[in-house]
């Protein structure tokens, strides 16, 4: 970066900074006329927030196309206003004034890691209008060269967006077939307590407490470890102590239910390239005789609104939400012909083929610009 044509600045120095502020509790409403009402960053969106409160008064106000940065953990979150909005005392908005706007979004996106640094409070992190002041930003000085950088970046983002919309229509698409498809079985199949459907019924998970992950040990599924796709999370690894635990262990096929919590009724099928694994005891396995059923088939049964309905009008609440291993048990599964079973298992697994083909493409565009971005907003790359 040559000082001649880039300069570091203070983010004060080139906007103005809108701290938010709290309205009167009687103002803001799910309903009713007013702005869009944005008390955090939980309504953040991709780019831009999903309000669902209005304000009647607001007091602080984010314009169309600040910049709004979460002052609460997580602090240094991002969204772009998409148009006026009422801000809380969770919010700020940024405004440029002295750059190219969306050059300053994609500058303020490099340097609000720093703000980890400076976040203060002793029940929570968070920042001030100080902290946010003093941000530093690289800039260059010709105006053209923040337009350019910006446009590039912006091209990236766009084909970002268009990729994410394709996952959520095969997603969309994948919902509306399986949905089709298990009403048509329900209608005509045999149904089967799910028990029936196993070598045994089901069986819950070790007791015993996890240790930090170990390559050398069975890896610990915990219902948290299930994200929202019925996969494993990569993210959130821990062991199992190997003494004990040959009776938990995993096999291709096994079909592990969450009992207890706010996600009674989310499923995995386990895979063999999942590795040693074995299941906790807030999980309950069924391991299914496959002479009888495939697990996959069982598997897309529970994704369905059936076995959904049936999950919400059975649980109980204890404390916390709770199906035990012989409810779960009794639960009545539609078994229709084989030749049905795979088509359906097909057809599913062609749409997750491409799902995950455009989330691959998605994963290396993210890469991409994450490089991009660092070389333009420094100076090391030119345009």
């Amino acid at each position: 970066m040559s000082e001649a044509f880039w300069k570091t600045i203070h983010l004060g120095e080139v906007a103005l900074i809108q701290m938010g502020q709290a309205p009167p509790g009687e103002t803001v409403r799910s309903e009713g006329k007013g702005l869009p009402f944005l008390q955090g960053n939980a309504e953040f969106g991709e780019r831009s927030p999903n309000s669902i409160l209005q304000c009647s008064r607001p007091i602080r106000r984010a314009r169309a196309g600040d910049v709004l940065i979460s002052v609460r953990a997580p602090v240094g979150a991002l969204n772009l206003a998409d148009r006026d909005y009422a801000i809380g005392r969770g919010l700020a908005a940024v405004r440029f004034a002295h750059i190219y706007p969306l050059y300053g979004w994609y500058a303020l996106q490099l340097a609000a890691s720093q703000l980890d640094k400076v976040a203060q409070g002793s029940t929570f992190t968070a920042v001030g209008g100080t902290e946010l002041r003093r941000l530093k930003l690289q800039i260059p000085v010709d105006l053209g060269e923040q337009r350019r950088i910006a446009e590039v970046l912006d091209a990236l983002d766009e084909e970002i967006g268009h990729v994410r919309r394709l996952v959520s229509k095969v997603r969309a698409t994948r919902r509306a077939l399986l949905r089709a498809e298990l009403v048509t079985v329900a209608k005509y199949a045999k149904l089967y307590p799910l028990k029936e459907l196993g070598l045994k019924g089901g069986e819950y998970g070790s007791n015993s407490p996890s240790i930090s992950y170990s390559e050398k040990l069975p890896r610990y599924v915990r219902i948290t470890d299930i994200d929202d796709n019925g996969r494993l999370r990569s993210d959130s690894k821990v062991s199992h102590p190997a003494v004990g635990s040959s009776h938990y262990m995993l096999q291709e096929g096994d079909l592990l239910i969450a009992r207890t919590g706010f996600t009674t009724g989310k499923t995995l099928l386990f895979e063999a390239g999942y590795g040693d694994c074995v299941f906790a005891g807030y999980l309950v396995r069924y391991r299914l005789d496959r002479s009888k059923v495939d697990p996959q088939y069982v598997y897309l049964w529970t994704l369905g609104d059936d076995f959904s309905r049936w999950v919400n009008q059975t649980f109980r609440e204890v404390g916390q939400r709770n199906i035990s291993a012989s409810e779960y048990d009794r639960h009545m599964v539609p078994v229709p012909p084989v030749e049905v079973q795979h088509r359906l298992i097909d057809q599913i697994a062609r749409l997750n083929r491409l799902i995950d083909s455009h989330q691959s493409r998605c994963s290396r565009l993210l890469e991409l610009k994450s490089g991009l971005a660092e070389d333009l907003l420094t100076g090391r790359v030119r345009v």
